[in-house]
């Protein structure tokens, strides 16, 4: 890239503030080099007048610089020839003669410069004279980590560690502390670690088994609450099938647990199709639900065929989808499904399945029992009484106004209470009621029950 100049005056009077435009073309007449340059203007106030461009010409351009009619006809239009010499060509000649004059001082007789203190003087050639370099040859501190080359300071390092141990051994040096081989009696305390020093990313796989700690090196002390308490929840997080060897605790736990699950007429029950959601265990032995509503907190042991993993679910309904195929709903304990979904070939062992659970019989919503007569229908009439939720209607008077026939209905609830109209369907049950009088006096009430 080249800088072209131009100045324009007025009758000698540098003109400024001017917004002057080029114009060009190839001098062969092969068209334009292309946009043309913007116009600067140099410094107004130390060079004022003076304005130019920059242009990196590959073959000579006729340039028309117009100052714009601010400046006389007369002054108006500078024009020059460029070329790709006037740059190019110069420097190129420049950085030649650069490495020729950089050559010649190299290639210069030293004999010729050996005058006390000149440059060619402190030059040292073909080696340094024996005894040259001296203690004194360097100031104080002449030499810090800024004078060392990166690779300097690795070879100083190298060789510090390369250092036969035999020959630092002295009491409280450096060399004697550090320890190799073995660790002396005491060598590592506490304090030889700062807080964090070692975690799991410090120590390989497998760096640490019981070749490496001696008998009893570990004791109550040596171990951090923190520790204990990582140990304890990693022993429970333990899956339990990988600890079933025989006379293990863990063996007896398992056998404990399948006891607790195996009795009571339980059943043994074969997944024959996928349920990905984890909700459905289909099985073709899946008994037939002879109860009205649902299969409650019946406990069971599930098991994953693939892995061996057992675990605790329950099931919470018998039903069937499509109709005729019977399936478990299963859920984990505090959840509403099993984990990882049901494969054919998993097994469920359900605990007394055919008899209902005491969970259920107290779930079972009073609605379904509603035959007169059973127990669920007395419930019923009982909780509507207690809670006075009662309606009167009468339907029969004396010739004084005075009510002698009728009927009370229950309701379960004041809404269900409130929303009835006649027939009255809303009502649980219904008493027929009878009143006699002597004079303007009641004497007897009757009720008994309708329906």
């Amino acid at each position: 890239m080249a800088r072209y100049s131009v100045q324009y005056t007025n009758a000698g009077v540098p003109q400024t503030g001017l917004s002057p435009t080029v114009t060009w073309r190839y001098e062969d007449g092969s068209g334009s080099p292309g946009a043309a340059p913007t116009v600067n203007e140099l410094d107004a106030v130390n060079a004022p007048g003076w304005y130019y461009f920059d242009a990196s010409p590959t073959k000579k351009i006729v340039v028309t610089v117009d100052g714009t009619a601010t400046v006389p006809n007369a002054e108006r239009y500078v024009g020059m020839v460029i070329s790709q010499d006037d740059y190019a060509t110069t420097e190129a000649r420049l950085a030649v003669l650069d490495t020729a004059i950089a050559d010649h001082v190299w290639d210069e007789a030293r004999a010729g410069h050996v005058g006390a203190g000149t440059f060619g003087a402190g030059v040292l050639v073909d080696g340094v004279n024996a005894g040259a370099i001296v203690a004194a040859s360097f100031g104080a501190a002449a030499i810090d980590g800024a004078a060392l080359a990166a690779t300097a300071s690795a070879e100083i390092a190298d060789a510090v560690w390369d250092e036969a141990r035999a020959g630092h051994v002295g009491a409280g040096t450096f060399g004697e502390g550090v320890l190799v081989e073995s660790v002396n009696a005491g060598g590592i305390v506490a304090a030889s670690f700062a807080a964090g020093a070692i975690d799991a990313a410090a120590i390989a796989t497998d760096a640490i088994d019981s070749d490496a700690i001696a008998t009893d090196a570990l004791a109550a002390l040596e171990l951090d609450a923190s520790a204990v308490a990582e140990i304890a929840d990693g022993v429970w997080d333990e899956l339990l099938q990988a600890h079933v060897s025989g006379g293990s605790a863990g063996e007896a736990m398992d056998r404990m647990f399948r006891s607790m699950i195996r009795t009571e007429g339980s059943s043994e029950h074969i997944a024959d199709a996928n349920d990905v959601a984890g909700e459905k265990f289909y099985a073709p032995n899946v008994p037939v639900l002879g109860r009205s509503g649902s299969f409650a907190m019946r406990r069971a042991l599930f098991t994953r065929t693939t892995t061996g993993i057992q675990e605790v679910c329950r099931v919470i309904e018998i039903n069937e989808s499509p109709p005729g195929d019977r399936y478990f709903r299963v859920a984990e304990p505090l959840a509403t499904k099993i984990t990882g979904g049901v494969a054919i070939g998993d097994k469920l062992v359900v605990m007394n399945v055919d008899d209902p659970s005491a969970d259920e019989i107290m779930g079972e919503p009073m609605a379904a029992h509603d035959t007169d007569g059973t127990f669920g229908d007395n419930i019923r009439r009982v909780l509507a009484l207690r809670q006075s939720n009662m309606r009167t209607v009468w339907d029969t008077w004396t010739a004084a106004g005075q009510p002698t026939h009728g009927f009370v209905y229950v309701y379960d609830s004041k809404a269900d209470l409130v929303a009835d109209t006649a027939p009255w369907a809303l009502s649980t049950g219904k008493y027929e009621i009878t009143q006699s009088y002597t004079g303007i006096n009641p004497t007897t009430y009757i009720s008994t029950k309708e329906a």
